[in-house]
């Protein structure tokens, strides 16, 4: 962890210096911008004599002048320049487990110049509309503010400063956090838990008032938003006095109308139930319709569940648990009585969509169960003959594969006999995410590699999602070329990942989760396009019609996979366009190489196997990770990771420093994979060595073009190291969705 926290800043120098003088068409001025600067000019650790205070040495207790309970202070005639010694030194990183801090506290104001703060808005006792954007709007005094550091490598990494009036230099944050049933909470709050946090980088109007915006608002509930004043380096203000007034200031408001109560539902209305004008599926909830009342009041409570868990996984709704959201489900469903789960159809697909390894459990618990007394090779068989549909036209058939958030299983229409895939995911999943995916799919339809969604609703008690059938993965096949992909292929694939990337970007979303299981090469004629599924953890990084950024934030949760996460993510920085073309550089490597050094790592919790993860990525430098390939590669990662957190990367100039490697190279633009020349070899090899001649040939190492479809996962080579290891749901390298 030293060497991880010692690392960060001059890695992260490093790699953007590095990949500006690479790039020709970088400006001396923006080199100029992105050396590293030394403001003391100091050079080396030494305390100068005229710079030692000698109350460094005093107790505090002299002369008799004591206060009662007063405390002896820690005395060091250094100035406790060692103070740190043996501990994790905070470097520059956020360190959640903690850490200690070196560098002296800095330059304090006069009682003159002490920072005040006020918020204008909102009031005490506002009440606003949810899920509504709203405006905070404060006043900050005696601050010369819009100054930062980057909080990723640099966090209380230099003194507080002052300008040249003798206010402090700095910025100040905005955060919102749940109080919970009632606007005067008794139980101080969860300091890890907010609703809301903005750092509010800019000047403002020059004259310490600034307005930040609350895009989408708050669900409903009772919140207080608070502000902390900091300097540039992210520690909060440092006063000449201890008796004064407070430098910040906080609030309370309601929101949705909770008026400081609890409203017994969360916060979170369940939608209502409408006339679908369908007589034949008459019920209506947020444009899934159904053949009875029941099954819609059902789908509206889970909805209302999915929002509780939501909003707590957010940070909200505090003292409240997921127990709490189950139970609130519970109750709205009562005005359902006991709908339809009794039915044989009901029955049937809650079977089939149920994973796999659950079988026998369930079976086993409920008395009542057909399952109880079969075996899973009988259940699944007869899954196989039953004429389960969706969509009134998809019938399901075997399970195929398992995405991050939903199983998938081979379907047929009905009435064309074309093969589709069809993914199904529990309305009662502790994370849904089925819909939003579909709806991310919608956003995305008509690029080249984006499955079309040909139909998505509710059936029962499942979301299920119909879309187009696909061939293997990228994993697949590495798997079934040995593990390795010559230069070539990987300049093949290459030119296409970084193509459906930018148009995901373009779009107005990231991906983020970018790995070999998430591309899968198409079927039939369109066999050699790569298509890009599993967008359960997409996220727009902008407005779309405004194109303004979502803000830089930090604190966030791993999301996405370890192994190719990028380095910024593993520190908790909000993720954007730089970190999708980052995770694309080590998929490529791994790709080259076989595998990452960050892989096989032991640890005795999944924290300490991502903790080791990054130590092991931030110091393995670019040179050591691409030696033995074309500089390309190298060049690709310094770029990605000296982007800066809103730049737009350039997507030409990466596709094209690999297409001239591609000619250079001699290579030819035939699309001729090396699964296709295994494929063939191999097939040559078995007719060669069979007796009976062309007759005979080796069928366990064809090509599984419809065995793995949208995010399926499949074993590969026993004892190799594969994506069922690295496996959505339950893996060690995967975080749901923050």
């Amino acid at each position: 962890m030293l060497i991880k926290a010692a690392l960060l800043a001059s890695v992260g120098v490093a790699f953007a210096v590095e990949a500006a003088s690479i790039r020709q068409h970088d400006s001396s001025a923006t080199l100029e911008q992105r050396k590293p600067r030394d403001v003391n000019g100091a050079a080396c650790p030494c305390l100068n004599a005229n710079a030692v205070q000698t109350g460094s040495a005093s107790t505090g207790q002299a002369n008799g002048v004591t206060t009662d309970g007063q405390v002896h202070s820690a005395t060091d005639k250094s100035n406790f320049i060692n103070f740190c010694a043996g501990h994790i030194l905070t470097n520059g990183i956020q360190h959640k487990g903690g850490s200690c801090n070196g560098v002296v506290m800095g330059k304090i104001p006069s009682t003159a110049n002490m920072v005040s703060t006020v918020i204008i808005q909102p009031q005490n006792q506002d009440k606003l509309a949810a899920s509504t954007t709203f405006n905070i709007t404060v006043n900050v005094a005696n601050m010369q503010l819009g100054s930062f550091t980057n909080a990723a490598s640099t966090y209380y990494s230099a003194p507080q400063n002052l300008n040249g009036a003798g206010k402090i230099i700095g910025h100040t944050h905005v955060t919102i956090q749940d109080v919970g049933k009632s606007l005067h909470p008794t139980t101080p709050l969860d300091a890890t838990k907010f609703a809301f946090f903005k750092g509010i980088n800019d000047a403002g109007d020059g004259n310490g008032l600034l307005t930040t915006v609350v895009t989408g608002g708050l669900p409903a509930g009772n919140y207080r938003v608070c502000t902390m004043s900091s300097s540039s380096n992210h520690q909060p203000v440092l006063m000449p006095v201890a008796q004064r007034g407070a430098q910040d200031d906080c609030k309370y408001f309601s929101v949705g109308g909770a008026d400081g109560k609890d409203r017994g539902n969360s916060g979170i209305a369940a939608p209502a139930v409408s006339d679908s004008g369908d007589l034949t599926r008459p019920f209506s909830v947020q444009g899934n319709t159904f053949v009875n009342q029941a099954a819609a009041v059902q789908r509206a409570c889970a909805i209302q569940n999915r929002a509780c868990a939501d909003a707590i996984s957010a940070g909200a709704l505090a003292g409240q648990t997921v127990g709490d959201c189950n139970a609130q489900e519970e109750r709205c469903n009562a005005a359902a009585g006991k709908a339809f789960r009794g039915s044989t159809a009901a029955i049937a697909l809650a079977t089939l969509a149920r994973p796999v390894h659950h079988f026998y459990r369930t079976a086993a618990a409920s008395p009542t169960s057909p399952l109880r007394s079969r075996d899973l090779e009988s259940i699944v068989s007869e899954m196989t003959t039953m004429d389960l549909r969706v969509g009134n036209k998809y019938r399901i058939g075997r399970k195929i594969g398992s995405g991050s958030f939903g199983d998938i299983y081979l379907g047929t229409n009905i009435i064309s006999g074309e093969e589709i895939a069809i993914k199904l995911e529990s309305v009662k999943a502790k994370h849904p995410q089925l819909e939003y995916e579909a709806r991310v799919y919608k956003s995305l339809a008509g690029g080249v590699g984006i499955p079309f969604v040909r139909w998505f609703g509710t059936e029962c008690d499942y979301n299920a999602m119909v879309l187009d059938l696909l061939g293997p993965s990228l994993e697949d096949l590495f798997n079934f070329c040995n593990r390795k992909f010559s230069l070539k292929t990987v300049l093949l694939l290459a030119d296409q990942l970084i193509s459906r990337i930018e148009y995901i970007h373009a779009k107005s979303f990231i991906h983020r989760d970018i790995k070999p299981d998430n591309f899968l090469m198409g079927i039939g004629k369109r066999g050699n396009q790569v298509n890009v599924i599993d967008f359960g953890l997409a996220k727009k990084y902008r407005d779309p019609k405004t194109h303004f950024h979502i803000p830089y934030r930090e604190n966030k949760n791993l999301t996405g996979t370890a192994r190719y996460a990028s380095i910024n993510t593993h520190l908790g920085v909000e993720q954007s366009r730089r970190d999708d073309m980052e995770s694309l550089g080590y998929v490529m490597m791994y790709f080259c190489r076989g595998s990452l050094p960050w892989q096989g790592l032991k640890a005795a919790t999944k924290k300490q196997k991502y903790d080791r993860i990054m130590e092991k990525k931030m110091t393995t430098p670019t040179e050591v990770l691409c030696r033995g390939f074309p500089n390309e590669f190298a060049i690709y990662l310094n770029y990605s990771r000296s982007l800066r957190f809103d730049d737009k990367p350039d997507y030409t100039y990466l596709r094209k420093i690999f297409r001239d490697l591609f000619v250079r190279e001699g290579f030819q633009y035939d699309y001729v994979f090396d699964w296709t020349v295994y494929k063939y070899q191999k097939n040559a090899q078995a007719i060669a060595q069979a007796p009976d001649g062309p007759k005979q040939i080796m069928e366990d190492k064809t090509i599984p073009v419809k065995a793995a479809q949208p995010g399926a996962r499949t074993r590969g080579k026993a004892g190799a190291e594969t994506s069922e290891i690295n496996r959505g749901i339950g893996g060690s390298d995967r975080i749901l969705r923050s």
